[in-house]
């Protein structure tokens, strides 16, 4: 299953991160708000509407969000 990089907005995070950990298998976790997690096509649409959720990393085409980028 393909993995992806979940992005939590900071004040959400820990709540998004254990609605995240309870349905999908989280491989690695960055705290406090990023998740390589396992994620079909189905588990991204879901995670991405999550309310807790600023962004899914899919591939190396999809932008990150504007915060992480490095400056």
């Amino acid at each position: 299953m393909p993995e992806k990089l979940v992005v939590l907005f900071a004040q959400d995070a820990s709540r998004g991160m254990a609605e995240i950990q309870k349905s999908y298998r989280v491989l690695s976790l960055l705290p406090p708000r990023l998740a390589v997690v396992e994620l079909d096509d189905n588990g991204t649409q879901a995670v991405r509407r999550m309310p807790a959720t600023q962004a899914v990393i899919a591939g190396p085409t999809d932008a990150m969000p504007p915060n992480l980028q490095e400056n």
